[in-house]
């Protein structure tokens, strides 16, 4: 399948029906999103596959520090890895001199006035000590008139400081009420500007999001890709910003927009931060070549949202793995050291609160006997689990482990009893069956699921495992006792529906994936001459 360029542009030949040894001939794809990468197994995936099939794929995603570039992928077909240096400078800036001032007047406009005038203070204090240890040597004779301009000026720092306290008080009670982005007059300063600007209110809610662009842009502009594919909602901006500037540079950039989420379904952020993301969201999505996204549901909460024309592709984020693998390790039991009548729980995923973690360790004090596995990556969080699991004494049946390669996830947990997912209701939860649920099909695993509305109906109806109330500790331990008690009955599905995990397998996923990819290369405009002349 051949995609034709404009007057000045290559012919582009699709790399998976067309080998060619001339590497600059391959269509160059930039995979690009706003977090570390090691992670992101959907980003890595999504890359991965690129690269199998023929293109040239660079991996841009966010430092943990120092910037870094490696590879990732087999040596056939490699991606690079690129962590720009992403310091967030607008965010630090706006908390230096937050605003609200209006409700604060007696705060300093910002942390450096406060820094300056602390230490122009404490200067002052050990002059005016000096002056007095001076006066009091033998040798000096103050007059009465220097005596009391002395007193004088010692009051007059003591004032000094007593105000410095009261700014410095009322700067950090701003402070405060800027990180957190919830008070009254923050929710009221959201909805007002959002109504008078409309989704560009962004630019003044949220600077993160101008941040990225200053952290990636460069990057994209020099790298000049052919296809960028943005993950998440940070980075719609980025990629058509930088699509802009290529066509006006005469090169066409094909983007798709991978939506992870929906934006006014994270309510554990403020409404000032999801008035101006899905505000973002909104001015940009409009302007991919292809949208993107997870699930049936999000695919038409999407198309609905922004009356997309087209209903964005669907790639669900079914796990990559070698099925005759050796689990890392020996697998998740061996590195647990349980034998194989030990009844083992997992989960394997992001250990924030809302994921049930607690939920699940207080049903293990009415789960005698059975140990939990948690995969989790947070030290702190870590901590926390293994402090909760002490205090209920269950401490000795608590494991936790630390993740794997994204590839390695499947046959790590086979060795497992069942796998576990005790989320809570919001939003994102119900729209979508997440990575650790197909990860557990794979591995054979039976599910024991709250009652997220995807998760729980799925599960319900293939008889894959059982579902309980979300936080509903004693709930949540009747539906691991009921799989415990035959966990083979609820493997046994996994046999007699094939078709479920075939359609639930990366190398279906990659089908739809390569495909969006040749689509958005094929509607990418070249820019009219004109254009061009007017840049010159």
């Amino acid at each position: 399948m051949s995609i034709e360029g404009g007057p000045t542009a290559a012919t582009w030949s699709d790399p998976q029906s067309e080998a060619t040894d001339d590497a600059a001939l391959k269509p160059l794809l930039a995979v690009i999103v706003d977090n570390h990468v090691q992670g992101d197994s959907r980003v890595q995936k999504c890359a991965i596959a690129a690269a199998e099939a023929g293109y040239r794929v660079t991996l841009i995603g966010r430092a943990d520090g120092l910037p870094d570039t490696y590879t990732i992928g087999s040596p056939s077909a490699p991606v690079e890895v690129r962590r720009v240096e992403a310091p967030f400078r607008l965010l630090a800036l706006s908390r230096r001199a937050p605003r609200g001032r209006w409700r604060y007047p007696l705060a300093y406009p910002s942390a450096d006035h406060a820094a300056r005038r602390s230490l122009r203070l404490k200067a002052l204090t050990f002059d005016l000590q000096a002056r007095k240890l001076l006066l009091r040597e033998p040798a000096a004779s103050p007059s009465r008139v220097t005596e009391l301009l002395l007193f004088a000026q010692t009051l007059r720092l003591i004032a000094g400081r007593y105000r410095h306290m009261v700014r410095a008080l009322s700067f950090r009670w701003m402070s405060t009420r800027a990180k957190r982005e919830d008070s009254p007059g923050y929710r009221l300063g959201s909805h007002l500007r959002s109504a008078f600007v409309g989704p560009g209110a962004w630019r003044s809610l949220d600077p993160v999001l101008l941040d990225v662009e200053l952290a990636f842009g460069p990057v994209l502009d020099e790298l000049s890709p052919d296809i960028l594919h943005a993950n998440d909602f940070r980075m719609s901006g980025v990629a058509i910003r930088a699509a802009a500037r290529a066509r006006a540079r005469g090169r066409r950039m094909a983007v798709v927009y991978d939506a992870h989420e929906s934006v006014t379904g994270v309510v554990s952020r403020s409404l000032r931060w999801r008035t101006a993301n899905a505000g973002h969201e909104a001015e940009y999505i409009g302007h991919a070549d292809v949208v993107l996204t997870v699930s049936d549901r999000l695919a038409d909460l999407l198309q609905q949202r922004h009356r997309l024309p087209a209903r964005p592709r669907v790639v669900l984020n079914a796990p990559q793995f070698t099925a005759d693998a050796l689990p890392q390790g020996g697998g998740l039991r061996v590195v647990c050291g349980l034998s194989e009548s030990t009844p083992l729980l997992t989960y394997c995923g992001s250990a924030a609160p809302q994921r049930g973690l607690e939920d699940a360790i207080d049903a293990l004090a009415a789960l005698p006997g059975v140990h939990l596995a948690l995969v989790i990556a947070h030290p702190a969080r870590a901590e926390e689990l293994l402090k909760r699991a002490a205090e209920i004494g269950v401490a000795d049946r608590l494991h936790v482990v630390d993740y794997v390669p994204q590839d390695q996830v499947v046959p790590f947990l086979r060795s497992a009893s069942a796998g576990i997912i005790p989320i809570h209701h919001l939003p994102n939860h119900e729209i979508a069956l997440i990575t650790k649920y197909f990860e557990y099909a794979h591995a054979g695993l039976p599910i024991i699921t709250s009652d997220t509305e995807t998760m729980g109906e799925t599960t319900r109806q293939l008889g894959n495992g059982e579902v309980f109330v979300a936080q509903d500790v004693s709930d949540l331990a009747r539906a691991a006792r009921a799989v415990l008690a035959d966990p083979q009955r609820y493997r046994d599905v996994y046999q007699r529906r094939p078709d479920v995990l075939q359609a639930w397998s990366w190398p279906e996923q990659t089908k739809v994936l390569l495909q969006v990819y040749i689509d958005a290369l094929a509607r990418t405009p070249h820019p009219p001459p004109e254009e061009l002349t007017a840049l010159d």
